[in-house]
C-alpha cells in the first residue's frame, strides 16, 4: 500500500528530471528577453522554457519594467504620442522658453534653483523673480 502512495511522487520526479534533460543548456550568462517579458539567462534556456508555450526572443539583453509597452507598433505610437503631449504641456506651462539645456544652476529671488539663467528669466517672467545668486539656493 505504501508503495502505491509513493508512486505518484516517483512519477512526478521522473517527469521533472526527464524534462530537465531534454534541455541540455549551458550555464552561460548572456541574458535575453522573451516575448513573455521575462528575462532568461541565455537563448537556450528561453527556447527550452518556451517550448509549447509560444515564447520567442523579444530582444537581446534583460527585460525592463516597461518593455511590454512596446509590444505592438500601435502601442509604441501611443506611448510616443503621450510623451509628446506631456512635453507640449510642459512647454506651454513654461511659456515656451527657448532656452538651452545647459546646466549652470542659479538661485532665484523666490529661493528656487533654476537650471540656468535663461530658465529663471523665462519662468520668472511676470512673477518678479530675479537672480539672487549663481549656484544652488
Amino acid at each position: 500500500m505504501r508503495c502505491l502512495l509513493l508512486m505518484p511522487f516517483c512519477m512526478l520526479a521522473l517527469l521533472v528530471l526527464s524534462s530537465a534533460q531534454l534541455c541540455p543548456c549551458s550555464k552561460e550568462l548572456d541574458p535575453v528577453c522573451g516575448s513573455d517579458y521575462k528575462t532568461y539567462p541565455n537563448l537556450c534556456l528561453l527556447q527550452c522554457a518556451g517550448k509549447g508555450k509560444g515564447v520567442t526572443l523579444a530582444k537581446r539583453g534583460r527585460c525592463y519594467k516597461y518593455d511590454f509597452l512596446y509590444k505592438t507598433s500601435t502601442m509604441r505610437c501611443l506611448v510616443l504620442m503621450s510623451f509628446c503631449m506631456l512635453a507640449l504641456l510642459g512647454l506651454s506651462a513654461a511659456q515656451l522658453c527657448p532656452c538651452t539645456l545647459l546646466l549652470a544652476p542659479v538661485c532665484g529671488s523666490d529661493s528656487k534653483t533654476y537650471s540656468n539663467l535663461c530658465l529663471l528669466q523665462c519662468e520668472g517672467k511676470g512673477k518678479g523673480v530675479t537672480l539672487a545668486k549663481r549656484g544652488h539656493c
